[in-house]
């Protein structure tokens, strides 16, 4: 047995890391209601995309939705079930339990979906305002050889 003291494993005073900001129950609850009723997905369009959810699946999810309804077609869970039995991916969102799943968890008031559009939206804001942070965090603590403080200053500016 060895005298000697073992180092703490934790560093005190660190800031512990956060998850990103999101929301999943929104999404899911977006999702459900889109699969409800197509025409919740036209109310929400101008202020939404596929990039701004949080969990890739519902990004794909959305993004499938977006390309049937453009389309003209029914966007529902037996549509979707269907598109992502033949592209292979089905099982990587859960099969279509998962699809029923969002279902349930549909927003029942148009009101409400709108509500959840606006959340996700400004979630992913925040989760892009965080990169930039970083991204600028990261510029200050290494900056070029050739930019002094005032050049980072107006980088992290021009990227804000």
């Amino acid at each position: 047995m060895s005298n000697q003291q073992s180092l703490p494993l934790a560093v005190p005073n660190a800031p512990t890391p956060r998850a990103a900001p999101h929301n999943l129950e929104a999404e899911q609850a977006l999702l459900g209601a889109i699969l409800f009723d197509n025409e919740t997905y036209n109310r929400i369009t101008p202020l939404l995309q596929d990039k701004h959810f949080f969990d890739p699946v519902h990004g794909r999810i959305f993004a499938a939705c977006a390309q049937m309804i453009a389309a003209g077609d029914l966007a529902d869970g037996v549509t979707l079930r269907e598109r992502f039995t033949r592209d292979g991916g089905i099982k990587e969102i859960g099969g279509a339990v998962y699809l029923l799943k969002l279902m349930e968890a549909a927003a029942p008031l148009s009101a409400q979906a709108q509500s959840y559009a606006e959340l996700i939206y400004d979630l992913a804001l925040r989760r892009e305002l965080i990169r930039v942070g970083g991204v600028i965090t990261d510029l200050a603590e290494n900056p070029p050889e050739d930019h002094d403080a005032k050049d980072i200053i107006e980088e992290a500016e021009r990227t804000l």
